[in-house]
């Protein structure tokens, strides 16, 4: 099984990705930020695939496409990136991230990624996780974006719960589970994570009885 069917190792390594394209302090810096907030157990696999030169030269979704369907029809060298399951995954995730990115620079000419996310979350709504993370990056971290979060988790967007509880005040964090637990199904599917987001958060008591409630589904 591959690190990257968790939850925890996939959203890593596309906001990590993410980060590292539109900002320009690197892959190290972004990982730095990315993994600690997504709780990852896999940090040196993700540091080591997002470290190899072949994974980073790879800047459109257009290139890894052909780079994939190299590695999946034609290539006999084992040691080529992506002959290995978690970094031929990797290379999904990546595509994933290159996609938005072009996504934005199609959707607005401004050179800032700050204020193309701005403008695009405003019109469509579904960018709050990352918006946040870039604001956390730039030390901007205040009740708008804890607003904004919270808006997306009540919409059904996992990714900005997790964001939300790594980057709220310890006093609020049973409350935002709690909004979690009621509103996002699918964190049914993802105990493991439930476990792990509050044995960190030291809210276990709510994390128990959410797990007996799995337990009965």
């Amino acid at each position: 099984m591959s690190i990257f069917e968790s939850y925890q190792a996939n959203r890593s390594l596309y906001y990590t990705i993410l980060l590292a394209e539109l900002m320009p302090n690197g892959y190290t810096w972004a990982a730095d930020i990315v993994l600690p907030i997504f709780l990852c157990a896999d940090d040196a696999k993700i540091r080591s695939i997002i470290s190899s030169r072949d994974f980073q030269k790879l800047k459109s979704s257009r290139s890894i496409e052909m780079h994939k369907s190299f590695v999946l029809s034609m290539c006999a060298n084992k040691e080529f990136f992506g002959m290995k399951e978690d970094e031929l995954l990797a290379l999904d995730i990546r595509q994933d991230a290159i996609m938005l990115i072009e996504e934005l620079s199609k959707d607005v000419t401004c050179a800032d990624p700050l204020l193309k996310l701005v403008r695009l979350q405003k019109e469509k709504g579904c960018l709050s996780s990352l918006l946040a993370l870039l604001l956390y990056s730039q030390g901007k971290n205040d009740s708008r974006t804890a607003s904004m979060l919270g808006k997306a988790l009540k919409n059904g967007d996992l990714d900005a719960g997790v964001v939300w509880l790594a980057l709220s005040d310890a006093a609020d964090r049973a409350a935002i589970y709690q909004q979690m637990s009621a509103k996002l199904t699918e964190l049914c599917l993802y105990p493991e994570l439930s476990n792990i987001l509050f044995k960190t958060y030291g809210v276990e008591n709510i994390a128990e009885s959410h797990n007996s409630q799995i337990k009965k589904i």
